[in-house]
């Protein structure tokens, strides 16, 4: 009599799942676990057939692709894990976002729910205990609305979700807030304080100040991106803070990020003085970590985010000159080379904006330009009235 029992078979790698010959059924069987962690199965007569299912499967996981298993409708949590799991061309500071939004904010309160359970009251109640049990400002709860906007409109266009449940929920409200920008006189004072404690620190804020280069692309800026003869300065790279991780590099806010633009001779001078200065020091010192950064730590390291923006603070006690925030140096800088006549789409391209409506969301109107409109106007209604009054 011939044997039934299969012939041996290779082990597989971790984490790939297993096969296995049930005798008293006749058949192959493959067990496997899937990204929530849940045990799946699969089975068939022909063991090749079941290997390639399982491999299939394995794939599918892993790239974040694989669906619930028959008659089994995740839960919120579950579906949100597998709908960031397949966000691949997104950069991981935004990856580091959702995350957050999810496993802090989301999963806590509504993760064991199941996608068909889901009700409209629920997410209005989740987001009434973010505000007030977690004392969340409501642009965090607005965020929290996209991520789940965004995960559970693909739910339901891929059917795991029976309803438009976001149709019925109203996003947040976020009160306006008023964008400020540094006076003209508070700017100059910075920089003059600034200069007294280095050149590194004038430069740095100079290029925030004056040309309005965002955190990351000043704290990536390399010589390499520079050109000391031209006083063209590259944007390519940006760097980036990660918990757990430290400061990274990364690419550009954006495509239209990457760009380039030449900076006034005061600032191109101050750039071949910082670099003259950082090649002495360099020299000095007994360990530099290579990373050709322009702006660095005494040792070649990057700047971390927290310590560039405490800088920025001390710089303000020190010329009492309020409370504003590092990415206000940008609002500035585009606000004042907009009211210096500088054509919009000029601004655009220095600015590195995709869209020339988020660069005119930059500028905001002061004081000076409402009295140089005023005086345009008055201009033009004299030179009317000297025409009228022209003798003939």
């Amino acid at each position: 009599m011939e044997s039934t029992t299969p012939r041996r078979r290779a082990k597989r790698a971790n984490n790939t799942g297993s096969v296995y010959y049930v005798a008293s059924e006749n058949r192959y069987r493959a067990q496997f676990y899937d990204q929530n962690g849940k045990l799946r199965q699969l089975s068939g007569k022909a063991e090749q057939d079941v290997v390639a299912r399982l491999d299939q499967a394995i794939k599918a996981r892993d790239t974040g692709m694989l669906g619930p298993a028959p008659g089994q409708t995740p839960t919120v949590g579950e579906w949100m894990d597998s709908w960031l799991a397949a966000k691949y061309e997104l950069k991981p500071k935004t990856v580091e976002r959702y995350r957050t939004d999810i496993d802090r904010f989301i999963k806590p309160f509504l993760g064991d729910v199941r996608l068909d359970q889901l009700r409209a009251p629920m997410l209005d109640t989740l987001y009434a205990r973010l505000r007030n049990e977690l004392g969340l400002a409501p642009s965090t709860v607005k965020h929290v609305h996209s991520t789940l906007s965004s995960a559970l409109r693909q739910a339901f266009v891929y059917d795991v979700l029976p309803s438009p449940i976001m149709s019925k929920v109203r996003a947040p409200k976020v009160p306006v807030v008023e964008r400020k920008i540094i006076p003209e006189v508070t700017v100059r004072q910075i920089l003059q304080e600034a200069s007294v404690r280095g050149i590194q620190q004038h430069l740095r804020w100079r290029l925030a100040l004056l040309w309005g280069l965002r955190q990351g692309e000043a704290l990536g800026l390399r010589w390499q991106d520079v050109d000391l003869v031209t006083g063209t300065v590259s944007v390519r790279q940006q760097l980036q803070y990660f918990a757990g991780e430290g400061m990274k590099v990364g690419t550009p806010k954006a495509a239209a990020s990457s760009r380039h633009f030449v900076v006034d001779p005061e600032t191109l001078s101050a750039l071949k003085t910082h670099r003259k200065e950082q090649a002495a020091r360099t020299l000095a010192a007994s360990r530099w970590e290579p990373g050709d950064l322009v702006f660095c730590t005494e040792q070649g390291r990057p700047i971390d985010t927290s310590n560039d923006r405490r800088q920025f603070k001390r710089l303000l006690r020190a010329v009492e000159g309020g409370d504003f925030r590092v990415h206000d140096a940008r609002h500035t800088a585009i606000t004042n080379m907009v009211m210096d006549g500088t054509p919009l789409a000029v601004v655009q391209r220095v600015s590195g904006h995709s869209d020339i409506r988020t660069t005119i969301s930059y500028v905001h109107l002061t004081g000076e330009a409402f009295e140089a409109a005023a005086a345009g106007v008055a201009r033009r209604f004299a030179q009317e009235q000297g025409r009228r009054s022209a003798p003939l």
